[in-house]
């Protein structure tokens, strides 16, 4: 691009992907190589990008193929783009998948039956898949006020999450009150509630943190009988609520069904602020190889709440953390 041109960062993503680059294969040492053959102590990496979007292929150096570490989605609220705008950016950033905004972006009742088959056959034209579904909500989860209607959306969302093949609704359903608080009771029968729901129509409401212990989390979790219950696990709360992240997901690694990937700086005093990936407190290198270790099989999703490049800042963020995987 001319220098003296000020290019805004929604064009610069824009023109990515109608650049075209020949598939060029680069050699990346793998973190781990111990009881490895030598001839697999490193793996071949390319980037293919087109007109449609872009792969990433991996294989090893004598040629036998071998699978990306972990799956990455961007949530495409943080590009403020149309909804078709916002699949060819994240196909260009060639990431398996993508969240939506059950508010601002696809709402339940939007996509008639021929609209879902249609949307589900563009997305796979562009390679991707439907990571999850976020559920946003004023309210927690045990303020009564309007509860009923918040758990109908809810559950529409769930049943739209299905029927877009995602099965991740994630959702921040309050600050967990005093375990012998009214509060706390109801928030255990709403969850009940809703586990069961999803066991019925297939998908499952990941629980993301609003400044909780993990001790907190797991208990709660782990008193939901009636259904799958899970945690979206938000690397920059933990930040922000003074738990290191790599901890904490040791403790909660067995109820983690989503990981939302953000970084965060903590204050002198409490709470903290969102930063770009890699610039923040999030141990990525320690989070993912214990991701790897515990085999764990769920979405990382790239997501920029706040900063004047959101968009930039996701895209970085993908290809910092495919950096950090095959280091």
């Amino acid at each position: 691009m001319p220098r003296n041109i000020a290019y805004s960062p929604r064009k610069r993503l824009l023109a990515f992907r109608n650049r075209i680059h020949e598939p060029h294969w680069s050699k990346t040492r793998l973190k781990s190589t111990r009881s490895v053959p030598a001839i697999h102590k490193y793996i071949l990496v390319c980037v293919s990008t087109t007109g449609r979007g872009a792969t990433v292929d991996y294989k090893f150096p004598d040629g036998q193929s071998v699978m990306s570490p972990l799956r990455i989605a961007l949530a495409t609220g943080c590009l403020s783009l149309p909804l078709k705008d916002s699949l060819r950016v994240a196909a260009s950033l060639a990431v398996q998948g993508v969240q939506f905004d059950a508010r601002d972006e696809i709402k339940p009742g939007d996509l008639t039956e021929t609209g879902r088959r249609q949307f589900l056959h563009a997305l796979d034209q562009q390679g991707l898949s439907v990571a999850s579904i976020a559920f946003p909500t004023r309210r927690s989860f045990y303020d009564a006020d309007q509860l009923d209607a918040r758990v109908g959306a809810a559950k529409r969302t769930m049943e739209l999450a299905w029927q877009l093949q995602a099965r991740i609704v994630t959702a921040r359903v309050g600050k967990i009150p005093d375990k012998e608080s009214k509060s706390y009771r109801l928030l255990q029968d709403v969850l009940g509630d809703l586990a069961q729901f999803g066991n019925q129509v297939g998908a499952t409401l990941a629980i993301t943190p609003t400044h909780d212990t993990p001790a907190a989390l797991a208990e709660l979790i782990d008193s939901v009988k009636t259904g799958p219950l899970g945690i979206d696990f938000d690397t920059a709360v933990f930040v922000m609520s003074g738990h290191a992240p790599a901890q904490a997901l040791r403790t909660l690694s067995g109820s983690i069904i989503h990981l939302t990937a953000r970084d965060a700086i903590r204050d002198i005093d409490a709470g903290g602020s969102e930063v770009a990936v890699g610039r923040g407190e999030v141990e990525w290198v320690e989070l993912l190889s214990f991701l790897g270790e515990v085999g764990y099989a769920g979405w990382v999703t790239v997501n920029r709440t706040q900063g004047d490049d959101r968009a930039g800042d996701a895209a970085k963020a993908v290809q910092y953390l495919r950096n950090v995987l095959l280091k």
